[in-house]
């Protein structure tokens, strides 16, 4: 009995792996019809589950299986030829296999349900009616082929009907397809004349199914079945070895014995080649879960009546099993969204000159040490007015508010709950659940999702998540000392800054610390301050700031023997710095799960067990990110925090508050500043009729706003706050009242009211008129020669630049710091506007923001590459979000430079070398 078990074990097992196949197989069959491999393969396959199933006396399962041969033998016998009907038959006839093989492993018998002995009738008569079809043979074999034909009906039916007297269910079954069919009678007569006909014809069959093609039987012989169970055990013991080989590391370093370490590093070089040997055990490809989608697409094309083709790249990308079991909801759920929200219907889709059938693409590849996987459709995209006009009719979004909304954001919003742009619920979706849940599963595993669209084009939703949850490669860092593990997949860079880095670069404005990486603004969170830690012994490695109780704003100055360890961290598309006392080194962690009283923290994301046996918490980035409100995707919250300002993500800045008078407040870019300072006021000197300080060892020209701007003057003091720029290799400064704060708001600025030479316009920032200044212009009418690099030797004095950006802010302080560089700007309110003045005028070269209203920048470059007079022109995208993303689509597009809106000296050096390119091209073609 126990060898039986043991067998049927076995039958069941392979049933389902086959079983998997043939939905794919199907799927292919249907795509070419004539491919005899693959019909032989599929018969092969039926014909063994009959066979083993009539060994087990399995009755229903084994007429399933028999009547779906008989359609099979004549598709293997080419006397048929394949369409969607007979498909659709087979596939049935699958999941009825299949829900009986569930059946089979939960009870151990057939199930008793009347549904599947009508399911047989019906497959015996479709069978009968396949059979009886002449066959497809030239005429002088007409005769020939329809012998073969009568011997094939019968055999075929008369095997059915002895298999339906076998059993008590068959022969009610007989007694309905003899009132429903006039043809079993006569069949049954002609029974004992073609039973050895019908026996020789499967012996062929037979004998491929016992002597499969030698590749076949090799694989048969090198792989077994393991208990998934086992492989999760050796996995955990793989585990307990790292830490154990981890700990024997440590002390061979601290007992410094020669033998003792050469050793140990034998061992290590064991352990590690045997734990990536056992990981391996547990990676599957991808196509495990990926080949179950051709019969899904299949069936929801069917269903919402379009033509869809599949095309599966990287299957054979792998990942942990148990990535692979979370994963497979989530890539249903957008599969299923694309085929019923985006591909169009093949009439719509020739409307728009568009191929008739679809494309749905599932991509898997690694990269940096995550796997990513795209769902991609050349549908119809998503449309961001459809999205406005749903959260306005959900009340979620004022319609001023979601005018108001970039498309990004305008996307965002389908990752909130009960959010669908669907104008009525199918059984494919459109009930406006799952995105969400899409969104949370993937930030579980520790992944990211991104979505991509384009109108028109089509959409692509990105995965990216880890290779695994077991064994990970990962930072450990100190503070307060304590020890702690960061994951190095949202690992960028480390930084290590001395005290004088931290005095010029390091500032501290309000309640929050920025430092300048590479001219970036990158705002610090320190780890101490996090989790509440009081300064711990080791704690050398930190900064103190000389910040008074009555200001808010300093520079962050530093002790001689202070420097500051900066860890770079990625959240989704949004970097911050991480600061701990020190950085230890980068170690392979065997994760743990957390303790029921610290899964609440969002800060956690398990445990892990060092070398010494003591445990170190890992820190989850995406929970710490969203703690403080730096997750690249904001939140329904944050959306409409941005909405209510009137203007898109995009023009989100961190600006810098201050006052000259108490009564007056002012506003410029923080991406501009190079250093806040204090000085005394003894210290100003007066030189030929202009006031400098010493700073550094240099005298350094400082301007009083009140000399060039209508503003009250700045009040005797006796220290002033200096906010100091580096602008052509030089330094300069503001002489200020107080520094009040740093902020980072979406920019809406009034230019009617204020607008003057030095001041861009105003904007109501906590409930205070705040005026924006023109920091070039000012310093331009301060001293007309200061940036008078750019405007000589350069040897393109004149060059004309259209400038396409629709923020009125923007717009005028990047036209300020070109004009100021010696070139005639022409500016454009968005990019179709750009597009008709080169349609009027003649430009050496543009540059152009990317989210426009009417027109993109990257529809004006496409634009632009397109056209025959204009593809020359170098084209520049100037931005405030740097995303990969975007700089993968400007290259695409044509883009010739990419930089951030007020990287000034990047944007001139750009705007020199395209523009001396330029003119070397047109010296070749004219000699």
């Amino acid at each position: 009995m126990a060898i039986e078990n043991d067998i049927l074990k076995d039958f069941l097992s392979e049933c389902k792996e086959n079983l998997e196949l043939l939905d794919q197989q199907f799927v292919e069959l249907e795509q070419k019809p004539e491919d005899a491999e693959l019909i032989k393969s599929i018969f092969r396959t039926i014909h063994t589950i009959k066979g083993t199933s009539g060994f087990f006396g399995f009755t229903t399962l084994e007429a399933i299986a028999h009547f779906g041969e008989d359609i099979l033998s004549k598709l293997r016998d080419g006397t048929i030829r394949n369409n969607e009907d007979i498909t659709t038959m087979l596939l049935r006839a699958v999941d009825h296999i299949k829900a009986i093989i569930v059946a089979l492993e939960q009870t151990g018998k057939e199930p008793d349900d009347l549904t599947y002995l009508d399911f047989i009738v019906e497959l015996r008569n479709f069978a009968e009616k396949v059979i009886k079809q002449p066959a497809r043979t030239s005429p002088s074999e007409t005769a020939q082929t329809e012998v073969s034909g009568v011997e094939a009906g019968p055999s075929a039916s008369t095997a059915a009907i002895e298999q339906a007297a076998a059993t008590p269910k068959i022969p009610e079954t007989g007694t309905e397809m003899g009132t429903e069919s006039e043809t079993p009678t006569p069949l049954r007569s002609e029974a004992p004349k073609k039973t050895t006909n019908a026996s020789e014809s499967e012996r062929p069959e037979s004998s491929q199914s016992v002597s499969p093609p030698p590749t076949q039987q090799h694989l048969t012989e090198t792989h077994v079945r393991v208990d998934v169970q086992l492989l999760d055990n050796l996995m955990n013991l793989a585990g307990e070895l790292v830490l154990s080989r981890n700990r024997l590391t440590q002390l061979a370093n601290q007992m410094n014995n020669i033998d003792l370490l050469a050793a140990n590093q034998h061992m290590s070089l064991i352990v590690t080649e045997m734990q990536t040997q056992i990981m391996k055990t547990r990676m599957q490809p991808i196509g495990n879960v990926f080949n179950k989608f051709p019969r899904i697409v299949r069936d929801l094309a069917k269903a919402a009546q379009k033509q869809i083709q599949l095309r599966i790249e990287g299957a054979e990308t792998e990942l942990d099993r148990s990535i692979i079991e979370s994963i497979k909801d989530p890539l249903t759920h957008m599969v299923r969204n694309s085929i019923d929200h985006g591909i169009e219907p093949a009439d719509i889709r020739i409307q728009k000159d568009k191929p008739a059938v679809g494309v749905l693409v599932m991509r898997a590849y690694h990269e940096g040490g995550q796997v990513i996987i795209e769902i991609q459709d050349d549908g119809a995209g998503i449309d961001p007015k459809k999205i406005r006009a749903k959260a306005v009719e959900k009340g979620l979004l004022t319609p001023e508010k979601a005018q108001a909304l970039s498309d990004r954001d305008a996307l965002m919003l389908i990752f909130q709950p009960g959010f669908s742009t669907a104008e009525k619920v199918t059984n494919i979706s459109g009930r406006g659940v799952g995105m969400d849940v899409v969104k949370t599963n993937i930030e579980k595993l520790g992944g990211v999702v991104d979505l991509q669209s384009e109108p028109g084009v089509g959409t692509t939703v990105k995965i990216k998540i880890p290779l695994t949850l077991a064994i990970i490669p990962a930072l450990i860092v100190k503070t307060a000392g304590e020890r702690y593990a960061i994951p190095q997949v949202n690992l960028v860079e480390l930084v290590h800054l001395q005290p004088e880095t931290i005095a010029r670069d390091v500032q501290l404005i309000g309640n929050a610390e920025f430092y300048r990486l590479r001219g970036q603004i990158l705002p610090l969170v320190r780890l101490r301050d996090i989790f509440k830690l009081g300064r711990g012994a080791d704690a050398g490695a930190t900064t103190s700031s000389s910040k008074s109780n009555a200001d808010n704003a300093v520079t962050v100055e530093a002790a001689d023997h202070e420097t500051m360890n900066i860890v770079v961290l990625n959240s989704g598309e949004r970097q911050f710095g991480l600061v701990v006392d020190s950085i230890n080194d980068s170690e392979e962690i065997v994760v743990k799960p957390l303790g029921d009283h610290l899964k609440h923290i969002p800060c956690y994301a398990g445990t892990t067990l060092m070398g010494d046996g003591r445990a170190a918490l890992i820190l989850d980035v995406v929970g710490i990110a969203s703690t403080l409100n730096l997750r690249a995707e904001e939140t329904l919250k944050q959306t409409k925090l941005v909405a209510e300002s009137g203007v898109k993500e995009e023009d989100q800045q961190f600006l810098l508050l201050f006052t000259v008078n108490p009564d007056e407040f002012f506003a410029i870019p923080l991406a501009l500043v190079n250093r806040l300072d204090k000085i005394k006021a003894n210290r100003i000197e007066h030189i030929s009729g202009r006031e400098v300080i010493q700073y550094r060892k240099k005298s350094m020209p400082v301007i009083r706003l009140e000399n060039y701007l209508p503003i009250s003057p700045l009040p005797e003091q006796d220290e002033y706050h200096l906010i100091v720029f580096n602008m052509n290799d030089k330094d300069i400064a503001f002489l200020v009242s107080k520094i009040e704060d740093s902020i980072n708001i979406a920019i809406n600025v009034d230019e009617e009211n204020f607008r003057q030479d030095g001041i861009l316009g105003s904007a109501i920032i906590r409930d205070r008129t705040t005026l924006f200044l023109d920091v070039y212009q000012i310093i331009n009418m301060y001293n007309p020669d200061f940036f008078i690099r750019y405007r000589q030797g350069s040897g393109f004095q004149g060059g004309r630049i259209l400038l396409a950006e629709d923020s009125g802010f923007y717009r005028n302080l990047l036209s300020s710091y070109l004009s100021s560089a010696g070139f005639d700007v022409i500016s454009a309110e968005d990019g179709q506007d750009a597009w008709e003045k080169l349609q009027q005028e003649s430009f050496d070269i543009v540059i152009t923001d990317i989210e426009m209203p009417r027109l993109s920048g990257f529809e004006l470059t496409k634009k632009i590459r397109e056209d025959e007079r204009l593809k020359t022109i170098p084209v520049i995208v100037v931005t405030s979000l740097s995303g990969e993303d975007d700089k993968r689509r400007a290259s695409r597009v044509g883009v010739d430079a990419f930089h951030a809106k007020l990287e000034r000296d990047m944007v001139l050096k750009s705007v020199e070398s395209l523009l001396n390119a330029q003119k070397v091209q047109n010296l070749e073609q004219a000699a």
